[in-house]
């Protein structure tokens, strides 16, 4: 998938840059919170990963491979994957209220417009209005905005590459960068931009993805008119970031910095009300037991204690290792597909059932094979 919400250069080699912004320093800062709050250390990490190649995907790997060998579902309500072809080409600008949607927002987005933001996609979570205003300090401009359409899955929606290239602040050369929207029609005839598939989303989750459209838009990735375009937009961008030393700079030092600050701050400040909860919780119940019996006292201090053991010994942090897993509703390769997981997500584990892992997959109980299952240590 291309560099969707971010709208920000990606990096196909980010150890290096990742070495050079987490210090041993930094990390020992970061360290006791980077697995609890994880998925905002990792819009840092997934900046950093991502400031060199523009046109990789951001989100899960597209790829074919079913790795449970199972086909998936591709119902969704009255749409169906099943006959569906993708346009042969790409059509370009020629969708006039598509390139004009997509330009307002880029617009909104560097100008930290957050009402014309909202006009344009939906949803947008608070956490990424934060992240928004972030990259809205480092980025002057979105300049010759062009949009690649072909047609989605339902009337009235549509698979967009947006190219465009990115002005920052004080940066004289632009970067050449290709985008993905996912663009639909609501009820009122109005287009907007499905906010759900970005790669923010994609990346933090904040919001579920609906299984078939998630599969259109790997068969749209994978498409030669697709790859083609990523190919010359990519030999672009490399061009010009080898020429300018300030737009170098910018990508692998400047903003990645930008964004870790930010992702602690969110961490930080996530952890802070955690504690206020927590000290809040253990004021009531040390009230209650003040005016309950001893004996009841007892029960109940022995009934907390269990519940603080048994969650405890569940909270274990699972990552996915195959390329894309179907997560189903129950422990059994033949059972309804709850949606996917991808290479390097992580989970909550809630247990097993054979050779079943039992994770919170967005809110849902879902199961994943345990051969694709590794837990995740500090």
């Amino acid at each position: 998938m291309d560099n969707s919400s971010n709208h920000t250069p990606n990096q196909s080699n980010g150890d290096n840059n990742s070495k050079k912004i987490f210090n041993k320093k930094n990390w020992e800062a970061v360290k006791t919170f980077c697995v609890e709050k994880q998925r905002y250390f990792y819009a840092a990490v997934l900046f950093i990963v991502l400031v060199i190649v523009l046109i990789c995907c951001t989100g899960p790997k597209w790829t074919k491979n079913q790795v449970d060998g199972t086909e998936s579902s591709t119902e969704t309500g009255t749409a169906t994957l099943e006959d569906f072809e993708l346009d042969s080409e790409y059509k370009q600008d020629e969708v006039v209220d598509v390139t004009s949607l997509v330009s307002q927002y880029l617009k909104a987005y560097a100008d930290n417009d957050i009402d014309t933001l909202k006009q344009c996609a939906t949803p947008i979570s608070e956490h990424e209005i934060g992240y928004i205003g972030v990259l809205s300090e480092y980025i002057e401009s979105y300049e010759n905005v062009s949009c690649y359409t072909m047609a989605g899955l339902t009337e009235g929606s549509y698979l967009v590459s947006a190219y465009y290239d990115i002005k920052f602040v004080d940066v004289k050369a632009t970067a050449p960068t290709l985008d993905f929207f996912y663009v639909e029609t609501n009820e009122d005839g109005e287009l907007y931009i499905n906010n759900l598939y970005s790669n923010y989303n994609y990346s933090h989750r904040d919001n579920s993805l609906d299984p078939t459209i998630d599969e259109l838009i790997q068969m749209f990735m994978e498409h030669d008119s697709v790859g083609t375009l990523r190919s010359q937009v990519t030999e672009a961008y490399n061009k010009a970031v080898a020429e300018d030393e300030d737009l170098n700079t910018m990508i692998t030092s400047t903003l990645p910095a930008a964004i870790r600050v930010w992702a602690e701050q969110v961490a930080a400040e996530e952890a802070t009300e955690s504690t206020e909860s927590t000290e809040s919780t253990e004021s009531t119940e040390a009230t209650e037991s003040t005016e309950a019996t001893e004996s009841t006292e007892t029960t109940e201090s022995t009934e907390a204690t269990e519940e603080t053991e048994s969650e405890e010994e569940e909270k274990v942090t699972v990552s996915i290792t195959g390329d894309k897993v179907n997560v189903r509703k129950k422990a059994d390769k033949d059972a309804d597909v709850l949606g996917k997981a991808y290479e390097g997500n992580t989970y909550t584990k809630l247990g097993e059932e054979g050779n079943w892992t039992k994770i919170d997959y967005n809110g849902k109980t879902g199961y994943v094979s345990s051969d694709y299952v590794k837990v995740v240590t500090e």
